[in-house]
């Protein structure tokens, strides 16, 4: 018999965005969570979830996502504040020197958010192509 342990949204969106060992993932859909994965089991200032393959997604959460994004506006002073929010993130995992952005959040906020990661100085992709769906489809077909 075979045991899986439990796996959610965030965990399909950072599969379905590619993300990878080497970046730190920040993952923008209605709430926002910064993340890196670990081969291992990994404890630190972040919560530890399961991860394919037997891995950990060091996971910082309660970040601004969609939901409070659209109660601010659209400002220079803004963009730093989430700058400064989302790289006290980044202090609190694994280092990587990469992020990859992902989730429905950034493309209804792109100016702003692009502002702010622009600040954070750390090279970044974004990937708005894939998503949750694509993450699960992946698990689907690996488990034919």
């Amino acid at each position: 018999m075979r045991v899986f342990a439990p796996i959610g949204d965030q965990q399909c969106a950072v599969l379905g965005a590619g993300g990878d060992e080497q970046t730190l993932v920040l993952n923008l859909g209605t709430a926002a969570q910064m993340c890196a994965i670990e081969r291992e089991f990994a404890v630190g200032a972040f919560e530890s979830r399961p991860y394919f393959g037997g891995r950990t997604l060091c996971t910082v959460t309660g970040l601004s996502g969609g939901k409070r994004l659209n109660a601010c506006s659209d400002t220079e002073e803004q963009a730093v504040r989430l700058a400064e929010e989302y790289l006290e993130a980044v202090r609190r995992l694994p280092a990587r020197d990469r992020m990859l952005v992902t989730g429905g959040a950034f493309s209804y906020h792109r100016a702003l958010l692009t502002r702010a990661l622009d600040r954070m100085g750390i090279p970044y992709t974004v990937n708005e192509e894939a998503d949750t769906l694509a993450g699960l489809k992946k698990v689907a077909e690996k488990e034919r």
